[in-house]
């Protein structure tokens, strides 16, 4: 009995072993991707950027009076 659960604890013991490494390499992979991603957020945020100071100035010009 005692080498049954012996056996089932180490067995346990490499499983979790084996998934902290894989969480370990997610989160590698995981901050690779956002650096390579960063250029296209940033570009994003600037074209809404953009976008939204267009559309503002556009509607403080159409309501100053002439």
């Amino acid at each position: 009995m005692y080498g049954f659960l012996f056996a089932r604890r180490i067995f346990y013991k490499q499983r979790v072993g084996e998934l902290e490494t894989l969480l370990e390499d997610e989160k590698r992979i995981m901050a690779l991707l956002s650096e390579e991603l960063r250029p296209l957020q940033m570009r994003y945020l600037l074209g809404k950027a953009a976008q939204s100071f267009v559309e503002r100035s556009g509607r403080r010009a159409a309501k100053k009076p002439r």
